[in-house]
Parts: structure tokens; sequence; C-alpha cells
């Protein structure tokens, strides 16, 4: 039953005793037949007297090469552990149970799967793991109008959208293509090759008909859905690894005629971390397009210069904000490059992103931009007690957070705690305003990010957000420094729309100011 302590102990005596440097060993382990019905699996584990030197390992028909036997040993216990938890899933999923949501992880047969460093708790350097097909299992109905199970392949490039990366959108596709069950199939990243729409389902039928409800029939097949024709297409224009951000994909895909190119981690595959429209300049390069087409930052555009820059008496006065979270660059170089008079300190924690942001996507400083690569939380704690203490008329946190089991992918936690906001609070000028972008699925520590913002912002009368779109994942939340001179919430709301709004239709609005973000100005909101 490979239970851990008898795994640690057996794989810690054949890969990591070293008492006989002249012994090795070849390990490996082999899953055995079992009956579906059960949630245990057994296995077999087989070690080899070598003469020579040996640094693979073997699961299954995987292999896995490695001169440290510290890292055979977790590479194997995490395919075994894999392996117990799918017999676990697999028998808990006989049944179908109306409202359930599962994401399993498929590994291809080979090492392509696992990179060598990432990002784990607590910033720990670990494995990441690369999955060749990530499946999500929804349940919504108990008989389902057309069948008891279908799968639906994401295509390509399309697997950031509200429809197959959230719950709610997953649930809403599910119940409208009317089956009992729906397993919605995203394809992995990097190193992983599909030939068509064929090979796909041909590698994938055995896996299905293992996660397929006990209410399917014995005549009954399973459909393949999708919402156009192929695979779709991705093109990798640069991986790689950060010991502090993980693993992380440069990549391009079209989109209503136009190439854009997308910064996306490991840690978190379903955010586009940042994105850029692609044209040809006159060498006919293709060149980033991030100064006047930011595909991303709208949203937070909107609520700045409803909270901030339409306040200016003198429209190209001084603005001086902070961007913790650097990324691509998208939304640094698109506030430089569009709003005059910004002045804009990006801090940025991994120097690989800032390399990877100048030479993909078009990101460059001056005297109006810089970088300072840093901690975010400890730069925002030292310049809040510094003797010569910086002022800005605006804060900007846009950090992703690389755990996914906190309920919020963004911001990390530790970005909405009452001791860093007072930080910010004190780096605010007056009236300065903070905008966080914020992606949280629990409602409950959503709900305590709006009572810490309130207890710090003591002036203020309400903490206002904009969610882009009804299918965006994503909200802007954003609060003023002010004081007692601040309008009640339902007034101050007005006052933003019709001030935003207003300059927006001005002879000399700023270029940044179009319909677009107008409308978006309407649609903000005070938080409840």
């Amino acid at each position: 039953m490979a239970q851990d302590f008898i795994l640690q102990h057996l794989l810690g005596f054949f890969l990591t005793t070293e008492d006989d440097t002249t012994t090795s060993w070849n390990v490996g382990v082999h899953e055995l037949p079992r009956d579906a019905r059960t949630p245990f699996a057994p296995f077999l584990v087989a070690a080899r007297k070598c003469r020579n030197t040996n640094n693979k390992v073997q699961y299954n028909a995987k292999e896995f090469v490695s001169d440290v036997g510290e890292a055979k040993k977790r590479w194997l216990i995490h395919e075994v552990e894999a392996t117990q938890w799918f017999a676990m899933t697999q028998a808990a999923l006989r049944q179908v149970k109306v409202g359930r949501q599962e994401v399993i992880e498929l590994i291809a047969n080979d090492e392509k799967d696992m990179t060598t460093q990432g990002v784990g708790e607590h910033g720990a350097v670990e494995d990441q793991v690369n999955p060749r097909f990530t499946l999500r299992l929804v349940d919504v109905h108990t008989r389902g109008p057309n069948g008891s199970c279908a799968v639906f392949l994401i295509p390509q490039g399309r697997e950031h959208e509200w429809m197959f990366s959230t719950e709610e959108g997953a649930n809403e596709l599910a119940t409208g293509a009317g089956f009992s069950r729906l397993i919605l199939v995203a394809l992995g990243r990097g190193g992983h090759a599909f030939e068509s729409t064929a090979k796909v389902q041909e590698e994938l039928n055995a896996k299905v008909m293992e996660l397929a409800p006990d209410t399917l029939r014995t005549d009954e097949k399973i459909p393949y859905l999708t919402v156009q024709e192929g695979l779709g297409a991705r093109n990798i224009v640069h991986q790689g690894t950060s010991p502090l951000s993980g693993a992380f994909f440069v990549e391009e895909v079209q989109e209503d005629g136009n190439l854009l190119r997308r910064l996306v981690f490991l840690s978190n595959t379903n955010v586009i971390q940042s994105e850029v429209k692609l044209q040809r300049c006159e060498s006919a390069a293709l060149t980033p397009l991030a100064a006047s087409a930011p595909l991303q930052p709208s949203g937070m555009v909107a609520a700045l210069h409803a909270a901030s820059l339409s306040l200016r008496t003198v429209p190209d006065a001084l603005h001086r904000t902070l961007v913790l979270g650097l990324g691509g660059g998208c939304l640094a170089q698109y506030l430089h490059d569009n709003v005059p008079g910004m002045d804009v300190t990006a801090c940025e924690l991994d120097p690989t992103i800032v390399t990877v942001a100048k030479q993909y996507f078009g990101f460059c400083q001056d005297q109006r931009m810089r970088v300072v690569v840093a901690d975010a939380l400890k730069y925002v704690a030292e310049q809040s007690t510094a003797t010569e203490k910086p002022s800005f008329d605006s804060i900007i946190v846009d950090v992703d957070a690389k755990q996914r089991d906190v309920g919020m992918s963004c911001p990390p936690v530790s970005f909405v705690e009452v001791v860093f906001l007072a930080h910010v609070h004190a780096l605010l000028a007056p009236h300065g305003v903070l905008l966080i972008n914020v992606s949280c699925r629990d409602s409950g520590l959503y709900n305590d990010i709006i009572a810490r913002l309130q207890r710090v912002f003591t002036g203020s009368r309400a903490v206002l957000a904009l969610k882009p779109s009804e299918q965006d994942v994503n909200s802007i939340v954003f609060i003023r420094k002010a004081d007692a001179k601040e309008p009640d919430a339902e007034m101050l709301l007005q006052q933003l729309h019709d001030q935003g709004c207003r300059r927006g239709k001005t002879e000399n609005a700023p270029r940044y100011v179009d319909d677009e973000l107008n409308e978006l100005i309407r649609d903000i909101k005070i938080t409840k």
C-alpha cells in the first residue's frame, strides 16, 4: 500500500544512504492493477544492485534523472502520492454530486513535467510539476438531458477566460452543455506538444473512462466538445525559471486578428500576469505596443483617473506613483507614456522578471521611470519610517500570489494585513489613493480586506471597487487618504462619476481618456 513511513524507509535506504559509495541501486516503483471501486492502490518497489553509478529512477513507464539521491526520492514519492490521491478521488467520484468541482492534474510519461526549481510556501525553493493536462470535473445534473458525461477541450490560449478559469464560469458552461458531468481539459505549456484533436482524445480516453460516473451505461459514448476548430495555438517565445518566481512562460497567441504576447507563471497558469499587443515597426520586426495598447491595465487606469488624476487642476501636474509588482511592466510603462506629469517608481522582487520586462515587453527606464529591485513589503516599511520619507500621490498593489490554496490569487495575504496598510497610509500624500488588484474567491476574506482598509484609512468614508466586466475575476479595490471634510460615501461616489467622466469630454483631455474608460468609471461602486 506504500504507506508514507514504509516508502520513506525503503527509498531512503536505496537512494540516499552514503555508507557504501561503491554500491548503487536501480530503483523502480510500479503501480499494480486494482479495482476501480476501491480507494487503495497497491505498488511494487523493485531495487536491483548495480555495479556502475545509476542516476535514474523509474515510476511505471516514466524515468527521472538526477545525481542527487534526495531529488530522486522526492520525485518517486510525489508520483506515488499522486497515484494514491487519484485512486482515492476516483472512488469518491463514482457518484454524481451536483455542485461539486474537482481539479486533477495529469502528468506525462517523461521527465519534462518536472521543473527543477520553483517557488513554494513562504518563498521556499522546491520542485514544480508542469502537468500535461489539467482537468476540471464539474457535476451539474443528477440525470443530464444529453447524457452522463462529456469532455470539453479548452483551446490553447483561452485558458484564462472566465468561462474556463473560474468555478462560476465552468458551472455555467457545464449547465449549458446538458450532461451530468462535464470534464474541462486545459492543455499544458512548456515542452508539451499536441499533434491534433484526435491524438489528444486518444491520449485522454482511458483516464476519462476512469473519471466517468457510475450512471454511464455500457453502450454510452463520452463525446468531446469544444468552441472552435482545432486545439488553438500558443507560441512559446521564451521560458525560464527563477528561484523567486518559479517557472514562467512568454507566449504569443492570435486573438481577434491581433498578435498578443503574454507573461504567465506556472504557479498560476489561469492568470495572465502581463499582456501586450504586438505591431510591426518599419524594419518589419514585431515590437511590443504597450504604450498605446494596454490590454490589462484599463480598469486600474480608470480607478486611478476617477480617484486622483481627474482632480488635478493642472492637467500635467506632477503625480508620483509607486507600483508594487512590475511583472511585464505594462501598467507602469502605460502610465509613464500616456499620463502627463506621471513619475513612476516600480518595486519588483525578482530581477529575472525585470529582465523579461525589458527584453520581451518593451519596458524601459528614464528620469520619470525607475525600478527598485526589493521585497515590496520591506521597501514600503523602510520608506514609511525613513528620515526623508517620500510622498506618493498613488500607490498601486499589483502583485500575484504564488500559493493557490488561500482563496485569493492576488495579492498575497501579507499585502492586505493591517501593518502593511498602515505603512502605505504613511507614504501617501494628502488625498493620495491606494489601489489594489484583488482576485479573491473567499467572500469572508474579501470582507476582511475591506474592513482592514476602513480601519486604517479612518478619515475615508468609503472603500470603492471597480470590476471591469461581469466575467472578470479581478476587481480594483481603492480608497483615498482623506480628512474629516471627505463627503459621505454616496456623495463621494457621485463626485467621482461626475468629475472623472466630465474631464474625459473636454477638448484638452489626456489621450488615455476615452469612451471605454468613462464607461468603466460609471461602473465604480461602493463595497458592501
